[in-house]
């Protein structure tokens, strides 16, 4: 659904029939694309479809149970069949988008988040990127761990990059 930021006016179905098929949607940085996961091929695939017409559809390659995050030029992704790791496809958003030749930046390990869940962000430059990942750790049921101190760890390190 989109709704108006104004408060006017009704909500309306921007993929009409998906109903409850559709997933975590991302907005390209221009605004003019939107990245989103849908089942309805019967495994979570990813799509890009104009926004806010919804006109036209691309799928990105091999994204099924997919997050996604838009940088300037490109799109990072995750991927878990055949092995989890995280991807990017270059984007151009000249004109019409195209998308290039999609590459495995590195393998993941294993990841306990849902659709819902992101997981993962980058720095607008796309040069940093931190995520969640599962180190196998488990905390005992009922309590919180706490780190602290752990600024100390990248101290001096942005600077040298």
């Amino acid at each position: 659904m989109r709704r108006p930021t104004d408060g006017q006016g009704e909500a309306e179905m921007f993929l009409p029939g998906a109903g409850s098929n559709v997933y975590s949607p991302a907005l390209s940085p221009d605004g003019r694309y939107v990245a989103f996961l849908s089942w309805e091929r019967g495994t979570a695939t990813t799509y890009i479809r104009p926004f806010p017409t919804g006109e036209g559809k691309w799928e990105i390659p091999e994204s099924w149970e997919s997050s996604v995050l838009w940088l300037q030029d490109r799109i990072l992704y995750t991927v878990q069949n055949p092995e989890p790791a995280l991807m990017e496809i270059p984007a151009s958003l000249d004109g019409t988008l195209a998308l290039g030749t999609a590459r495995k930046l590195f393998p993941l390990g294993p990841q306990r988040l849902s659709l819902s869940q992101q997981g993962f962000s980058a720095t607008p430059d796309g040069r940093r990127i931190p995520m969640v990942q599962d180190t196998g750790a488990v905390a005992p049921s009922g309590q919180v761990v706490v780190v602290e101190n752990w600024a100390r760890e990248f101290e001096g390190r942005a600077a040298g990059g």
